[in-house]
């Protein structure tokens, strides 16, 4: 990887997952998680200063070393135990129910193989545990669809230009998103990797999705 995708595609997706309604919906779910608590995608670790004191141990997992970094000054900064691992969803390094909550904001449609990782998650909750996930969606109706598609093609790209100073930043977003699946795909997929009570509320008109989901029986 060159320096360009060391250090600064890592500043650009840590300005991106700033924005403040994104913000916001972490300050909606994150509160939730309670126990030993896995988050996926920890990346910069914007969520942390959201988790309570109902959490006695975090784990972070993120397969980017540069993102982890960051992650790891915002860790020293938070009231309560965290430990950052640099590896890929796909094949998550802890035993078989060990956690007793999951959190993903933003990251599955980054994962290659999300059904796996979907699998590797459910193996490492407790029986019953929560899965809590925000997630890109589709969004709904032609006005808000018209206005995320100038969003997502023309500025967001343009943000990441200007920013960076590298032409086409954050240009391979917009199509990672369209061909993620949608809300109703992606609880069946939860499904299909073990999950049950699953359910998701679309956000914003539908460019975002939250979805939950149990842990069932043993694996």
């Amino acid at each position: 990887m060159g320096l360009y995708g060391r250090f600064v595609v890592p500043r650009l997706i840590n300005l991106a997952m700033k924005q403040s309604m994104l913000s916001e919906r972490r300050a909606a779910l994150v509160p939730r998680a309670k126990g030993t608590v896995l988050e996926v995608g920890i990346g910069s670790g914007l969520n942390l200063p959201y988790y309570s004191d109902e959490v006695e141990r975090l784990y972070g997992v993120d397969p980017s070393p540069q993102l982890l970094a960051m992650a790891r000054s915002n860790a020293r900064k938070a009231q309560l135990a965290v430990e950052l691992v640099c590896e890929s969803a796909e094949r998550l390094p802890f035993a078989d129910a060990s956690f007793d909550c999951a959190i993903m904001t933003w990251t599955l449609c980054s994962i290659p193989h999300a059904g796996r990782a979907l699998r590797e998650v459910h193996r490492v909750l407790k029986p019953g545990g929560m899965l809590a996930i925000l997630e890109f969606s589709h969004p709904q109706g032609r006005i808000m669809k018209t206005a995320y598609g100038f969003y997502s093609r023309l500025l967001l790209p343009a943000i990441g230009s200007l920013v960076s100073g590298a032409p086409g930043a954050y240009a391979y977003l917009p199509e990672s998103i369209r061909k993620f699946p949608g809300a109703p795909e992606l609880r069946s997929m939860m499904n299909s990797a073990g999950f049950v009570e699953t359910r998701f509320e679309l956000l914003t008109g539908g460019i975002a999705a939250l979805h939950t989901g149990l842990a069932a029986g043993s694996t």
